[in-house]
């Protein structure tokens, strides 16, 4: 199988944070960012529309803990996506771990930091190669117009692109 790509938003009420996190996340071929939001009920619309597999959300957004109480929200979802909370207040820290965010990013947002939270986002949306993937619900195969393959919808958001296996395969 060739790439799997991880959708993601970036949800951050601070512009310059957000054009930051996105051109930091440009750099990874696998990541692409579907979409951001500046508060939380946008985030929440723009995750109903997109359904990303992965957010990066800020805690402290147009309240205090806008962002642990979007983190509620999604834990009531059927297929939420995973969260990586990003934030300046570590103090936040314990109680957003309630909410089962995959990682932790304390602003500035360091490089290390960063790879690390993607490495682990790889691990958790199964992001290795076919001969180690597991497949626990596929949501939609679709035929790529002019090319001989697939993209494959999982449940969670992720999408594998450019598939030519075949479905005995799988």
């Amino acid at each position: 199988m060739n790439d799997m790509t991880i959708r993601v938003l970036v949800i951050d009420d601070e512009p310059l944070a957000r054009s930051e996190l996105k051109d930091m996340l440009s750099r990874y071929k696998d990541i692409r960012v579907e979409g951001e939001a500046e508060s939380a009920s946008e985030a929440e619309q723009l995750i109903e529309e997109t359904k990303p597999a992965l957010i990066f959300l800020d805690i402290q957004m147009e309240t205090k803990r806008a962002g642990l109480s979007l983190a509620k929200s999604l834990t009531m979802l059927s297929m939420p996506p995973y969260v990586i909370f990003v934030t300046a207040y570590p103090e936040y820290a314990l109680e957003g771990y309630q909410y089962e965010p995959m990682h932790y990013i304390l602003k500035p947002i360091e490089d290390q930091m960063l790879e690390e939270a993607i490495k682990r986002a790889r691990k958790l949306l199964n992001q290795c190669d076919s001969s180690k993937m597991e497949i626990r619900e596929i949501v939609l195969i679709q035929k790529v117009k002019d090319s001989n393959t697939a993209e494959v919808y999982l449940y969670g958001g992720q999408v594998l692109e450019g598939v030519n296996e075949t479905l005995r395969e799988f």
